[in-house]
């Protein structure tokens, strides 16, 4: 990643899905302390927001629960990239 915004939606218009939470660190030493922005989005307009201080030594859980979003921004304060694992969604039923 070059460390620019990053972001997770749906293809279909209108369909919503809840972001439960991911670990997330900075792989590089320099990167240390770095702030992770993550922000959940409805209808063109922000709904949640976190900030999570990032760490190169292990990862950090963010319990978002973030429900009902139709995207999902990722960013850093100072563009520094960042990694993410076990991120987990849920989706609501088909009809």
């Amino acid at each position: 990643s070059s460390g620019y915004p990053a972001r997770v939606f749906s293809l279909r218009p209108g369909q919503v899905f809840d972001f439960v939470g991911a670990y997330f660190s900075v792989a590089w030493e320099r990167a240390e302390g770095e702030t992770l922005i993550v922000e959940g989005w409805r209808e063109g307009g922000p709904v949640y927001r976190d900030e999570v201080t990032l760490s190169h030594l292990g990862p950090v859980w963010l319990q978002a629960d973030y429900r009902g979003i139709d995207e999902l921004r990722l960013s850093t304060l100072h563009y520094w990239q960042f990694t993410t694992d076990d991120m987990l969604f849920r989706l609501p039923p088909e009809e």
